[in-house]
């Protein structure tokens, strides 16, 4: 069945024809759900019902939304040659590519079956092809610098300023037209991602004076109130990006911190470093202040398709403050529900001008749940 599987996908060799319209991508989650079922078909031994699956993946692989992971990919391959070989078909090929990705993959046959013990021929050397600049390129779930040699069946991808392209190909070399970054990006240009949300959460703080007295009294409490945020990262040149956030509650005493910066990402991964600033209360004289606080931060993102999660910690002689939440979208669509958790901590040192001079340090711990939207392209 792998020649059929593969025959209607590869009769074309030119990327155009791989890459019709669809009218609905292949999600993650569909892609699992097929997995599960093919997988279950194979446990039952029910070659019919597997090739059905397979066929219907066969008409959507060209229309991933997102880059499979290696061992997902080596699942549907192992699934194919098993089918195969029940049926005298070429099961070598798809066995080959899943051990190459997956050496230790559950075979799911016992060790009378016919490619229990078989191995795939060694790896050949990859070719001095390169991916173009600004242009990843992902074979069989592996993001590669060189392009491999055309041997065997193979999941390619690649990734730019037009989003994700998808080939499949068999014993063949990736189109050098396909390949090639275009030159000037499409209005589809992913310019960058983010996520705003209010919501509602608990917030707690706390002061202990050196020489507590009523002027500056240790005190402490907890209060729930609202809670807004925004965050993301936009483009300006290549990986190069602006990096922001601000978030804000209202408990017992208002509190904000903000930062923006400088951050590259490669569309998964996030890294950054900002100036940032962070209010901090204190009791005295029996009435509350608040001071805005600046502080050097540096932060990272992490983004798959259902969620994004972010960190963001710095310091300063005045104030220590660390962020961090997660996002998690519902839908395809570029700007799409959101519900996000988010906490944040922070400690801040202030003097009292006495004789002597008298320390006052203040924490403010936060945790909210928040609903909003996000936007940008998945990952």
């Amino acid at each position: 069945m792998t020649i059929l599987f593969f025959a209607l996908v590869l009769t074309a060799t030119d990327a155009q024809a791989q890459e019709a319209s669809c009218a609905e991508p292949l999600t993650e989650e569909a892609l699992v759900t097929a997995l599960e079922a093919a997988t279950a078909a194979i446990h039952d031994a029910d070659a019919d019902t597997h090739i059905v699956i397979t066929d219907k993946l066969k008409a959507q692989l060209t229309c991933l939304d997102f880059v499979p992971k290696p061992e997902q990919w080596a699942e549907i391959l192992l699934g194919i040659a098993i089918v195969a070989h029940h049926t005298k078909d070429d099961w070598e090929s798809p066995l080959t590519t899943a051990l190459t990705i997956d050496p230790g993959i559950d075979r799911l046959v016992g060790i009378s079956h016919g490619f229990h013990d078989w191995q795939p021929p060694p790896r050949p050397e990859p070719t001095d092809r390169v991916a173009p600049e600004g242009t990843r390129v992902f074979y069989d779930g592996l993001i590669v610098s060189k392009i491999p040699q055309p041997m065997g069946i193979h999941l390619v991808q690649r990734r730019d300023g037009d989003g994700l392209q998808t080939l499949l190909l068999m014993d063949e070399a990736i189109p050098e037209a396909w390949l090639v970054a275009p030159e000037v990006a499409s209005k589809k240009r992913d310019l960058g991602w983010g996520a705003i949300g209010v919501g509602g959460g608990l917030c707690l703080t706390h002061q202990s004076p050196e020489g507590a007295g009523t002027f500056a009294p240790e005190s402490g409490g907890n209060g729930g109130g609202g809670a807004a945020a925004a965050h993301g990262w936009l483009r300006l040149v290549g990986p190069m990006g602006l990096r922001f956030g601000v978030a804000g509650q209202t408990s017992k005493i208002g509190t904000l911190d903000a930062r923006v910066g400088p951050a590259w990402s490669n569309g998964d991964w996030t890294v950054s470093g900002a100036a940032a600033a962070h209010t901090a209360s204190v009791l005295t004289g029996g009435a509350a202040q608040s001071f805005l606080l600046f502080y050097p931060s540096v932060g990272t993102a992490y983004r798959s398709g259902l969620f994004t999660v972010s960190a963001d910690a710095g310091w300063s002689p005045a104030i220590l403050a660390a962020n961090g939440r997660v996002d998690i979208t519902l839908g395809q669509r570029s700007l799409r529900p959101m519900l996000s958790a988010r906490t944040h901590v922070s400690a801040a040192q202030f003097t009292i001008a006495s004789d002597p001079v008298r320390a006052l340090p203040t924490t403010e711990t936060g945790a909210h749940l928040e609903v909003g939207f996000a936007w940008g392209k998945k990952s």
